[in-house]
């Protein structure tokens, strides 16, 4: 699970990932359009310096929100933040836009946007599949992916019914039975690999929880620690669980 090693990161289906980003509600009016995204995605194909040097927010109000986003973190950089807008601004990132027929299907392939310190450094177009793969720089200590396109939710009425002691020491392979059917909203990894922290939205009456959140952290493939958390913490979580 090192990774150094290449990490199978980006799934068609969105049962993974990736970024972690709230934008204020002024920031979300101003996400663009599925017309605009597509007019912005071909431009962008077309010129790379269309991207270039723009910061987040550009690329958000003219790209929309990606599919996931991925961030590569280095220790002094995750101490020195208390919120995902401090990572947003601070960490080197990765957002994948996947791109589409005129059928509105996948075709196969995405638009990765590397951005660095707020910046945008690099544009390429490459696979999207189950199986494209993101290799981790060996120079970064922390990975966090956000799966901006996840919309599942954890039952708060079921979960509350668990008794969480029994799990506590377990093999990660029984997340299923705590979280059910619902994918995760995010993760994050040491760079070892032996560290992780996952999120899952919470709901409750059908409807998706805006403040809390829950967290379940993994220690050598057995589960450590199930908690919920205000969402503005996640980041003081993955600060005592990945750098202690």
């Amino acid at each position: 699970m090192k990774l150094k090693r290449s990490l199978v990161c980006v799934t068609i289906l969105g049962i993974v990932l990736v970024g972690c980003h709230k934008e204020t509600t002024k920031e979300k009016n101003q996400v663009a359009s599925k017309a605009t995204q597509q007019k912005t995605m071909t431009k962008v194909q077309n010129d790379v310096n269309e991207m270039i040097d723009k910061d987040y927010k550009y690329v958000i109000k003219n790209m929309g929100i990606p599919y996931n986003t991925i961030y590569y973190i280095k220790n002094k950089n995750l101490k020195e933040s208390n919120a995902m807008q401090d990572i947003n601004t601070s960490s080197y990132m990765t957002l994948v836009y996947p791109k589409y027929t005129g059928n509105n299907e996948l075709d196969g392939s995405a638009l990765y946007i590397n951005i660095n310190k707020n910046k945008v450094v690099n544009v390429e177009t490459n696979s999207f599949s189950s199986q494209s793969i993101i290799t981790v720089d060996e120079n970064y200590d922390i990975m966090i992916e956000k799966n901006d396109n996840e919309k599942s939710a954890v039952s708060l009425e079921e979960y509350k019914n668990i008794d969480l002691g029994e799990y506590i020491g377990v093999e990660e392979s029984r997340i299923n039975e705590i979280v059910g059917n619902a994918n995760y909203d995010l993760t994050a990894y040491n760079y070892e690999g032996n560290r992780v922290v996952k999120s899952y939205r919470l709901k409750k009456d059908n409807k998706v929880l805006e403040k809390e959140i829950l967290t379940i952290s993994i220690v050598d493939n057995k589960i450590k620690s199930i908690k919920t958390i205000e969402s503005d913490k996640f980041v003081k979580i993955i600060k005592g669980a990945l750098l202690e």
